[in-house]
């Protein structure tokens, strides 16, 4: 078990089947992450690897390699989604017609402005 206070990184390590389980509490405050308690199987060999990482101080915990990982992941999973929508929408015709309507009625909006506010 790891308790660091500031920051509030807490793991409880649990032996399963060659998996390291832990148990986590993170908060690095603010609004964009909060605390969150979680139990997760991580493959050995990625734990070490992010050890090593963190013994190099590549990496401040195995919480933020955790957390960078998810985030990457999480932001690839989006863009491959919203590409297969953005997709599908220029497949369909009154889709295709209602974007080209309103982009003409915004580049009219900012003639008729002529740059003043």
């Amino acid at each position: 078990m790891v308790i660091i206070y500031g920051k509030y990184v807490w793991l409880e390590r649990i032996d399963d089947i060659g998996n390291e389980v832990y148990n986590t509490i993170i908060d690095f405050g603010g609004d964009i992450m909060s605390t969150v308690k979680s139990t997760i199987n991580i493959n050995k060999y990625y734990k070490e690897q992010l050890e090593d990482l963190v013994k190099q101080n590549v990496l401040t915990s195995l919480t933020e390699g955790i957390n960078l990982a998810i985030e990457k992941f999480v932001n690839e999973k989006q863009k491959e989604v919203y590409n297969k929508q953005m997709q599908e929408a220029a497949q369909d015709a009154d889709f295709m017609k209602r974007t080209l309507s309103s982009q003409l009625d915004f580049e009219k909006i900012d003639i008729e402005v002529n740059g003043e506010w």
